[in-house]
């Protein structure tokens, strides 16, 4: 609930900061918002989320043994593919973090988790492939633990599970925004699609 009055009160005080300007949140002679104005408006609305709104995976915020994962490849041998380095941005450490998680196997049973203290609003997820190789996930699913106790898709406006699009390159973050809002406790993304490897980056937002 705070995320989202911070926000709420930055974009009405760039608003009203800007009322003597003449193409920022004034309306034009005819009463209507220009296309203009609209455009500025969802650009600094997009940064307030950007800004306020993620739940902690890049920032370590959330810690790493909240993040579990079905596997990672080579987990006998090293923990450069782990789950822990499945955060937004997370960069390539040689010998430390190939820059994301990587699964151990390439299949649809495949998961990465994040558990958190306290049931939790959650609008949308935040995704990105692996920081050193070309390998990223191109379509996936979120699944959430909610406050009865079971596990549900994220649906889209049908009541479908909701196959996401996912990212075209190593590097690009893509938001994909819930159809609404849920509340969990728990948090998975299932890849489904894939570009030479299941590796992922990734962060949920709050508002």
């Amino acid at each position: 609930m705070l995320k989202e009055v911070i926000v709420l009160l930055a974009v009405i005080v760039l608003c009203s900061g800007c009322r003597s300007a003449s193409k920022c949140c004034d309306r034009n002679d005819s009463g209507k918002v220009s296309t203009e104005n609209k455009e500025f408006s969802k650009i600094n609305i997009q940064a307030n989320r950007d800004s306020l709104c993620k739940l902690g995976l890049k920032t370590h915020y959330i810690p790493d043994s909240a993040i579990t994962a079905s596997s990672y490849f080579r987990s006998d041998v090293e923990e450069a593919y782990s789950q822990k380095w499945g955060r937004l941005d997370q960069a390539y450490v040689p010998h430390v973090s190939v820059g994301s998680w990587a699964a151990a196997t390439n299949n649809v049973n495949e998961w990465i988790q994040v558990t958190l203290e306290n049931a939790t609003t959650i609008t949308g997820v935040i995704t990105q492939g692996r920081a050193n190789l070309k390998e990223w996930v191109r379509e996936f699913k979120v699944s959430y633990f909610d406050s009865d106790h079971t596990w549900k898709n994220v649906n889209d406006s049908s009541g479908t599970t909701k196959l996401f699009s996912g990212n075209w390159d190593q590097k690009s973050p893509v938001t994909n925004m819930f159809h609404q809002p849920i509340v969990a406790h728990k948090l998975r993304i299932y890849p489904t699609k894939f570009n030479n490897h299941i590796s992922l980056r990734h962060e949920y937002l709050t508002c």
